[in-house]
């Protein structure tokens, strides 16, 4: 597995910039990344706060890691491989809104609401970012409104029914045994029994209000005596009755005289109402207080009960204006037409969602909601819905940032490289499809534009890369105007290169006339920071129709004519052709045999000194790679090199070189000390160093096998692929230097760098240029540019090596400028490894 990548390198090279990075740092919503393995790479504060752990914590953990202890909206344990991250890393299709519970380090259960977006690369997941938001209280609201109205529905009233006879005046009382049962007790365990006996089993607090109700009764006032009271139980506890009565006689001055009635048992009945009281406390509670909206929705109008505070406030209304018009005014047309879905759904499951919706703020801004539902029934039998919504407006808003990020190149606002391809494949598919449908790919790349860039800066190359891309914009067709080339559109490839593709055209006639066009618009001359600046771009042009190839053919047919462009001359125009074809046969063929290569020991390494320009002699050496093809013959390292790098070959190659050469290096040591070269300068590909922590093992295991102290390695990278990516060379470049080894910097003078750049990398050597030494006698601006460079260089405690040396003079020059160090063709050519230190024995020069 490749060591994990920071956050910030996968968005750079999905164009991402640090604003983004601060959107992601800031925003509440959880942000985890995770490789195309599933491992963490990275993660946002938000995440370390909902998943309790530090970002250290989760690098490298996988969603199948058992600590997660995850669980899904059932409660039942969620394996790794139904991980949101995981469906979309093996379907590459975004997971909407999954429930996913997982275990906090200190206790506890949190509830989250998980979304993913796959990056791609070449179509295929190459991470995915998880964005998650802590849905606890939804869920535990929506587990104890369920809970709660299943208590209710499941509190029965019942009956508990005896009778009695009371003689108001002598006070004397009759019960009969199911009287006694109510209070626990037989008859025959209350008796003596009168009305003070009743009283002493009725709770104090009751007695008064009985006295009252049946005064009123005496009086005439009521035709029954009816009273709830509580009556001390056997077991020492209160049951509930009811007190029903009524006058049978009364004494001829009108006094009462005997009384019926009944006690009517109804504790569970009164416990039942208790329990719904604090239950309605409780609902009522939970609504107003809860962090989300909710509405209470009669299932036959459709039309809202009630509305929170908090569903108020999500689209400007007030309680009373939801009650009225409010709540159908803040609908979305959406949301209107899923009701009827939702519905249908509830009287069949119970619920609905969640699902992503948009309310319609008073306002009328659109607010990003999360919602769902589920169904209740009153006492009466009537149905409601509670209607849960959450604000996800946040979530969606760094979601929608993150799509544009990776869709969009980050400078110019065009499509970026991943899309391009994608659009390709749809044309590509379509042309093969449609036989009378054809497609352009037009390759363009900007002339002149390194030195554009390197005379006014970068900044200065931004503006032109963005107003180049406007006028791109300009030239596609208008909308409407066009049918067949509706779907032109533009890109950019990378650096100066950018991609136009015409749609709907005839062949390559029309193509050209494309191309034509654009190198119109393009060469109109630009002001950049108050400079006129005239360009003109190089254009290759590869046809799609019904034998088109994939995308990645059409991009190489197309950057192969680019290329043929570039050499043929500024501002030209080149159709690929089957002659550049067989260029790419030979190509293939030398990718295919590079792969036997080293099994085949067709490769060989020469050395070429690095002489002392004082003293002539050897000071170490360069492992120059050399290749012998048994059809081809011999294939110069110029056109093997890049084929290699293009495949991934050069990795197991350029091991191959770095273990051959500090062999060697140990070999020259055991045969003349004395004699050998102190050190042995290796070159390093651009794709050996996206190894990273991979290339520090490589070196460590090469200088052990060898038994070779890690300061007699030079490892030689050049310019260039420094400056494609500063940030990761440098951290490369300081593991290599802490294991002792030391770095030089090949090829200065041909890239973008600055001079004040070098103190920013733990550079031991700068190799100038072989173009700069050249012209050191012709030209005299590059004489003191030269001299400048080595001045720089020598000040800032480093070693200056020039390349290329051919002549007596440029020694005498490099020396007077300061300049210790030279290889080339003067001092010898490369050579095998047994002819070197007989070759050596002498000055050279």
């Amino acid at each position: 597995m490749n060591a994990p990548q920071p956050l910030s390198t996968l968005l750079a090279r999905s164009g991402v910039d640090d604003d983004l990075r601060a959107v992601l740092d800031s925003s509440a919503a959880g942000v985890v990344v995770q490789d195309d393995t599933g491992h963490i790479v990275d993660c946002n504060p938000a995440a370390e706060r909902l998943l309790g752990l530090r970002r250290e914590q989760m690098m490298g953990v996988t969603s199948i890691d058992p600590r997660w202890r995850a669980i899904d909206g059932d409660g039942h344990g969620l394996p790794g491989e139904r991980h949101p991250a995981m469906h979309t890393l093996r379907t590459g299709e975004p997971v909407h809104d999954a429930l996913m519970g997982v275990m906090l380090p200190e206790g506890g259960r949190r509830w989250l609401s998980v979304n993913t977006t796959p990056m791609l690369r070449a179509a295929e997941p190459a991470w995915v970012v998880c964005s998650f938001v802590d849905v606890t209280a939804r869920h535990d609201l929506e587990v104890q409104l369920q809970d709660q109205w299943q208590r209710l529905r499941d509190t029965l009233d019942g009956t508990r029914t005896a009778t009695w006879e009371w003689n108001v005046q002598t006070g004397a009382t009759l019960f009969n045994e199911r009287w006694a049962e109510i209070v626990g007790w037989r008859l025959a365990d209350l008796a003596p029994l009168n009305i003070e006996a009743w009283a002493g089993l009725t709770h104090p607090d009751d007695i008064a209000a009985s006295n009252v109700q049946l005064k009123r009764h005496f009086a005439g006032e009521v035709e029954y005596y009816d009273a709830e009271c509580r009556m001390r139980h056997r077991d020492g506890g209160w049951r509930w009755v009811r007190d029903r009565g009524r006058l049978a006689s009364r004494s001829a001055d009108g006094r009462p005289l005997l009384m019926f009635g009944t006690h009517e048992d109804i504790t569970e009945r009164k416990l039942a109402e208790i329990a719904a009281s604090q239950a309605h406390a409780m609902l009522q509670g939970l609504f107003d207080l809860a962090p989300v909206g909710i509405s209470l929705i009669d299932m036959v109008t459709e039309l809202p009960v009630d509305v929170n505070a908090v569903r108020c406030a999500m689209v400007g209304y007030t309680r009373a204006e939801m009650l009225a018009e409010g709540y159908q005014q803040s609908m979305s047309p959406e949301m209107r037409r899923s009701r009827a879905s939702n519905m249908a759904r509830v009287n069949e499951t119970g619920r609905y969602g969640p699902y992503e919706s948009v309310f319609i703020h008073k306002s009328g801004r659109h607010v990003d909601v999360l919602l769902s539902g589920m169904r209740v029934l009153g006492r009466d039998g009537s149905a409601f819905v509670w209607s849960i919504s959450q604000d996800i407006s946040e979530r969606k808003t760094m979601e929608r940032q993150l799509r544009a990020a990776a869709e969009q190149d980050r400078l110019t606002g065009l499509p970026n490289r991943a899309v391009l391809m994608q659009r390709l494949e749809v044309l590509a598919a379509r042309a093969r499809a449609e036989p009378g449908f054809r497609f352009a790919l037009l390759f363009l790349d900007f002339d002149r534009f390194k030195l554009i860039n390197d005379t006014l800066g970068h900044a200065a190359g931004d503006e032109l890369l963005v107003s180049m891309a406007q006028r791109l914009r300009v030239a596609l067709p208008e909308p409407g105007a066009d049918a067949a080339a509706a779907d032109s559109f533009a890109a950019r490839f990378g650096g100066d290169e950018f991609v136009y593709v015409a749609t709907g055209i005839d062949g390559e006639g029309e193509a050209i006339a494309v191309a034509d066009r654009l190198q119109l618009a393009l060469s109109a001359p630009y002001v950049i920071k108050g400079h006129d600046i005239q360009s003109s771009v190089s254009i290759g042009i590869a046809v799609g129709d019904v034998g088109a190839a994939g995308p990645n053919e059409l991009m190489r047919n197309a950057d192969t004519a680019m290329y043929e462009a570039k050499r043929a001359g500024r501002r030209t125009t080149v159709v690929f052709n089957h002659e550049m074809h067989a260029r790419l046969s030979r190509a293939l063929h030398i990718e295919a045999g590079l792969r036997l290569a080293v099994q085949r020991n067709e490769l060989t390494v020469l050395y070429q000194p690095i002489v002392d320009l004082e003293s002539g002699r050897m000071s170490s050496v360069e492992a120059l790679l050399r290749w012998v093809h048994p059809q081809l013959g011999a294939v110069g390292p110029d056109e093997f090199i890049p084929i290699a790098e293009e495949s991934g070959q050069i990795v197991p190659i350029g091991e191959w070189v770095l273990r051959e050469a500090c062999q060697q290096w140990a070999r020259w040591q055991r045969q003349d000390a004395n004699a050998a070269p102190a050190g042995m300068s290796v070159n390093l590909s651009r794709v050996q160093m996206a190894l990273g922590n991979r290339l520090l093992l490589v070196v460590r295991s090469a200088l052990a096998d060898a038994a070779m102290p890690a300061a007699a390695l030079q490892l030689e990278i050049t310019e260039r692929e420094v400056m494609k990516d500063p940030d990761g060379a440098r951290e490369l470049m300081l593991g290599l230097s802490a294991m002792g080894v030391r770095l030089a910097m090949d090829d200065f003078g041909t890239g973008s760098s600055s001079l004040g750049c070098l103190r920013d990398y733990p550079f031991h050597t700068i190799k100038i240029d072989k173009t700069f030494v050249t012209d050191l006698s012709r030209d005299p601006h590059v004489l003191a540019v030269a001299h400048a460079t080595v001045n720089v260089i020598e000040n800032l405690g480093m070693v200056s090596v020039a390349e290329g040396i051919e002549e007596p003079a440029e020694v005498a020059m490099l020396q007077a400028m300061g300049c210790h160090y030279g290889q080339g063709y003067l001092f010898a050519r490369p050579m095998a490894a047994d002819k070197l230190l007989a070759a050596m024995a002498q000055p050279l020069g």
